[in-house]
């Protein structure tokens, strides 16, 4: 079943707007420092002799793509009208 294009697009206007404490508490809340580890070692093996430059937005990327999954089942942040 696909995404849901329009939600996930409104989701991320709404992280973008979102003040840190509310970012910072749905990552600690969905996923967790075990999951950011598994995110960034994965990217690390893939890409070994990148820097950190390069690296952090591959990481984001992939942050941003589970958390988009998450709000199709949880509806996170609800956008304002």
């Amino acid at each position: 079943m696909p995404g849901d294009a329009p939600k996930a697009e409104k989701f991320i206007n709404a992280l973008t707007k979102a003040q840190t404490d509310t970012l910072s508490k749905i990552i600690e809340k969905y996923v967790g420092t075990g999951l950011m580890s598994v995110f960034k070692n994965y990217v690390r093996k893939l890409f070994p002799n990148e820097s950190e430059e390069v690296l952090d937005p591959m990481i984001h990327l992939m942050l941003m793509g589970y958390l988009i999954h998450v709000n199709e089942i949880h509806n996170l942040v609800r956008p304002k009208p």
